[in-house]
């Protein structure tokens, strides 16, 4: 990383904008940061690291503290610094939380704190990242450290560079292995470490588990499991007899229930049948209602249309008397309309002299519309006079601008085809950059592809050991769930051994007479089938979880192929590594831009010095029309002026308001409309006057007819309803209201019949029932139930105990057979375990740091490392205390209990003897510190090749050393600016003033501090 332009506004001393371009240092890398002491040296530091990670260099100020307090309430507190890496520019811009006033009212308002990060390419802005947090993960893995490593590497602040030499083992450790990015070490200690603890785990499980099947079988060894099976297969024989003479007994009791059931059907069968027939014969005297109520609706029904053709006749006689009152109605409104249309009439008669002015109104017009159409043929002519007159001004314009164009055009196509020919010079170069952009894309898309495929590999992989300690915690808990069944099945069969032993009779167990404190049963006793299915289901568990290991540990090695693959192909992409495809396809578009633009530049170049030929005839050209232009202008102007006169004589002859045509037509359509008009209305009234006529008369004719059809309709309503009333008499109702209550709905009528013939068909089922079952018990006794019932459960009780005894034998009798061959099984695979974890965990100790020097394996890596960066940092060390001390690593630990192999400390070659660094003074520190801090940044540089350490900041520290030892210390930091990197220091110690020529020199005033590179 190597700084371009840094832009602070109100930050720190800094009160308005503060802008430092580091390319004025033109060809210098080292340069002096000088001005008094709280002038703000260190905050040019605090404002890269705050614009980078959100932080100060000292890592004790955040944002909101760096506010200038010299800084007006309107001026925002930000900082944008621009920075290198490699050949590519990066842009990072931090707001920190802040407040300032409201733009409309009193108060002040909170700025949330933003920060946002560019790539810069040419004159384009592309955005990478947004948001506090996201920028700075972005550039820390743009970078490749974090802050505090920041602090250790890049920029050394006032007294906290010294950190790394003083540290101790563990916060060394911190710093290195982000820096070096050892984890991967630290994965396969920890790869190794749950391996052993894996195999351990599945050895006590499997020994463990082995126990559990001696103790589920009550047995101390598998010799006495096997004896004890061969005594139960015996009995089992034994019972098998005496089961099946049991159930030959039961079936035999189960014959004659069948028997007894059967005759006591027949008599309740008796019974019920006499039961439904009496209570039948109670239905009769309502159905018998039923059957009047039925005849009275049928003669009713017969009636039905005589009553709905009166009804009818009635409804008619209504609707006329309806009809006459509507249509005397509406003749009376007729005569009212006949008299008002006889009104208009009389009333249109009377204008005929409106309509007769009408038409000399547009008799007069017509002749004025001659006259305005003569007078619109002399404006044209006007017009167009006025047309040629501007077209020949503007072609006069016209070729001026020309000439004056084609002048400017040549000034600038000769500047152009100078620039062409310069541009084609460069073709050869930017082919070049073309290929090489290519090959960065082909690189970057293997690399895109194998992230993408490590992605997916990690992601299995994080599953499959997700699963593997599902299934490790599930087969743990099954496993205890089985114990559990088999601890109250051995209880349960202690007790019912216990409960068949009698006073006198020996044990079975112990052979002793008297059992004062029998076993008894806590609890249900589980199912042997139960604790059965659990031992197959936690086998199954166990194949299962070996085959889900065996994935994981193949998912784990294909994920590691592929890391080391991204690793490769990322080293060699170094920057361009986590540069997007987009824009790398970007890159290459520009190149081959730049490369077609050569190409082009030499096409164009012939292309313009024959357009300058063009040019110079042009202007030529130009001058002469110039002159013959000017005479046809003069030409034009005179035919404007004679055309205007007549235009005066015509406008004399029309009047004012009429010398527009169009306005003449509009007058004439409005007169023409005016009489058609006038016509119409006169006409209108004599249709409508007519109309009134017809319709009176026709209206009168309706309600006579009307009149006539009513008193028609009420003659024959009177004959009706008498023939209605004699025929209801004569069906036997002695009153219409008689004949209106027998009336019933057709659903009802239906209803009836159905019931009264249901009611018929079930009584005689009855009777046929009733005669049938009486006849089936004649000379039969009912049968005792109870006593073939107690029959069949003397039998079953015996079966059922023969069977207990002969199926809890049988499945003892099986278990042991599992148990042997289980126990059989599990000392394989402890056998194997064994051998295996013999090596795994040997492997885990040794790197896990189980050693004399408590060192991991990743502290063995981080050690070399650590002597790495002690032999670059004593070459410097070596010269600056004029060969008197050295660092070097050292064994030894702080603490017995802490972790070693990162000590550091100092060889004094004067005294011969090797002492902690902390006994160093001041100065010594001073020098310890740097040099270390310099031997660390060259290691890391050389180590990661994604990183690029072009920069190097130390803050203070040089006002500790003597004039020899500063000259010496300054000599070490001029020489890192042979690699090309840029060395900045912070001091306001007078000598160093006068011996470097590039400072940024900075001056205090009231109103704050400024800044401004000053190289002599």
């Amino acid at each position: 990383m190597k700084p371009v332009t840094l832009t602070m506004h109100a930050f720190g001393p800094y009160a308005d904008k503060q802008e430092l371009d580091f390319r004025e240092l033109q060809d210098r890398s080292f340069f002096l940061i000088h001005g008094p002491t709280g002038s703000g040296k260190t905050t040019i530091l605090d404002a890269m690291c705050y614009a980078l990670y959100g932080d100060t260099s000292g890592a004790v100020r955040d944002g909101k503290a760096m506010r200038s307090d010299h800084a007006s309430e309107d001026q925002l507190t930000q900082v944008c610094f621009d920075f290198a890496i490699g050949e590519a520019i990066y842009r990072v811009e931090r707001r920190p939380e802040q407040e300032r006033p409201k733009k409309s009212g009193q108060g002040k308002t909170k700025v949330k704190p933003e920060a946002t990060l560019w790539r810069l390419v040419g004159d384009q802005e592309e955005v990478l990242e947004t948001g506090w947090e996201a920028v700075t993960r972005y550039v820390e893995r743009l970078l490749g450290f974090k802050s505090s490593q920041f602090r250790q590497v890049v920029l050394l602040p006032q007294g906290d560079f010294r950190r790394l030499l003083t540290a101790n083992s563990a916060e060394r450790q911190e710093i290195m292995q982000t820096l070096f990015k050892t984890e991967l070490f630290q994965i396969i200690e920890e790869k190794l470490k749950s391996k052993a603890q894996e195999l351990k785990q599945q050895y006590d499980v499997s020994s463990q588990e082995a126990n559990w099947v001696l103790k589920e079988a009550a047995a101390g060894s598998g010799e006495e499991l096997s004896l004890r099976l061969n005594a139960d297969r015996e009995q089992a024989i034994r019972l098998s007899a005496a089961l099946g003479q049991a159930d030959q007994e039961l079936k035999q009791a189960r014959e004659k229930l069948t028997q007894g059931q059967m005759l006591q059907a027949k008599f309740a069968e008796a019974a019920a049948a006499a039961q439904a027939l009496q209570g039948l014969e109670e239905k009769l005297p309502q159905v018998s209602q039923q059957r009047e109520e039925l005849a009275n609706g049928l003669k009713a029904a017969a009636l039905i249309d005589a009553e709905r053709a009166v009804a009818i006749l009635a409804a008619d006689v209504e609707k006329g008397k309806s009809d006459v009152a509507h249509i005397s109605e509406k003749f009376e409104l007729a005569v009212s309309r006949q008299t008002e249309a006889a009104r208009q009439l009389a009333e249109e008669v009377g204008r005929e002299s409106v309509r007769e002015e009408a038409i000399r109104q547009i008799q007069y017009l017509s002749d004025v519309e001659i006259k305005a159409a003569e007078l619109q043929q002399a404006e044209t002519a006007v017009g167009q006079a006025r047309l040629l007159a501007e077209q020949a001004a503007a072609n006069k314009n016209k070729t001026s601008l020309l000439l004056k164009n084609s002048q400017e055009e040549t000034t600038a196509k000769t500047g152009q085809y100078q620039q062409a020919l310069r541009i084609a010079a460069e073709a050869q170069g930017r082919s070049l950059a073309v290929e090489e952009a290519e090959r960065k894309i082909t690189r970057r898309k293997l690399l895109e592809v194998a992230r993408g495929e490590l992605t997916v590999a990690q992601t299995q992989a994080n599953a499959l050991a997700e699963r593997l300690r599902a299934e490790d915690a599930a087969l743990l808990a099954a496993k205890q769930q089985l114990t559990v069944l088999q601890e109250a099945w051995e209880n349960g069969q202690a007790a019912i051994l216990a409960a068949s032993i009698t006073e006198g009779a020996a044990c079975p167990v112990c052979g002793s007479l008297h059992h004062p404190d029998k076993a008894q049963s806590r609890g249900p006793l589980p199912d042997s089938q139960v604790i059965k299915d659990r031992q197959s289901q936690l086998q199954r568990a166990e194949a299962s979880r070996e085959k889900l290991r065996q994935q994981s540990a193949k998912a784990d090695s294909e994920r590691d192929l592929l890391a080391s693959r991204v690793s490769d192909l990322a080293q060699e992409l170094q920057d361009a590594a986590d540069t997007g495809l987009a824009q790398l396809t970007a890159t290459l578009q520009q190149a081959r831009e730049r490369y077609q633009q050569a190409v082009i530049a030499e096409r164009d170049s012939k292309t313009l010095a024959s357009r300058l030929e063009q040019l110079t005839e042009m202007q030529k050209n130009a001058a002469e029309a110039l002159e013959r232009l000017d005479s046809e202008q003069r030409e034009a102007e005179g035919r404007l002026k004679a055309a205007e006169t007549v235009v005066a004589e015509r406008q004399a002859a029309v009047p004012l308001q009429f010398r527009d045509v169009e306005l003449v037509k509009r007058a004439q359509f409005a007169a023409a409309n005016q009489h058609k008009q006038l016509k119409n209305a006169f006409e209108q009234a004599q249709k409508e006057a007519e109309q009134a006529n017809r319709t009176v008369a026709q209206l009168e004719t309706a309600r006579s007819a009307a009149q006539s059809a009513l008193a028609t309709l009420s003659t024959r309503l009177i004959s009706e309803s008498k023939s209605l009333f004699e025929r209801v008499t004569a069906a036997g109702f002695a009153t219409m209201a008689d004949f209106q209550q027998a009336k019933r709905q057709p659903d009802r009528l239906n209803q009836l019949e159905q019931q009264i013939s249901m009611f018929d068909k079930q009584l005689a089922a009855a009777r046929e029932r009733n005669n049938r079952a009486q006849v089936a018990v004649e000379q039969l006794n009912p049968p005792d139930l109870a006593g073939l019932q107690s029959g069949i459960e003397s039998a079953k009780a015996a079966y059922e105990t023969a069977l207990a005894e002969h199926t809890s034998l049988a499945g003892q009798v099986k278990q042991t057979e599992q148990w042997l061959r289980r126990l059989q099984e599990l000392q394989q695979v402890l056998n194997q375990l064994e051998a295996r974890y013999a090596v795994f965990g040997r492997l885990s100790e040794v790197a896990n740091g189980k050693n004399e020097f408590g060192l991991t394996f990743q502290r063995f890596v981080l050690g070399a490392l650590l002597d790495d960066v002690a032999i670059a940092a004593n070459e410097r060390l070596k010269t600056m205390s004029r060969s008197r001390y050295q660092l070097q690593r050292t064994m030894d630990r702080a603490r017995r209990n802490s972790a070693g192999g990162l000590e550091l400390e100092v060889f004094d070659n004067y005294t011969g003897v090797a002492r902690p660094v902390t006994t160093l003074s001041g100065g010594e520190t001073f020098l310890a510190s740097l040099s270390l801090a310099l031997g660390l940044a060259d290691v890391v540089q050389s180590y990661a090749g994604g990183i690029h350490l072009d920069a190097i900041f130390v803050d203070e520290g040089f006002g500790t050393l003597d004039p020899e030892t500063l000259e010496f210390a300054l000599q070490a930091l001029i020489a890192l600016q042979q690699g090309g990197r840029l060395v900045g220091i912070i001091s306001h110690v007078p000598e160093l003033k006068d011996r470097i020529d590039a400072r940024l020199e900075i001056a205090v005033s009231a109103k704050g501090s400024t800044a401004v590179f000053r190289v002599s």
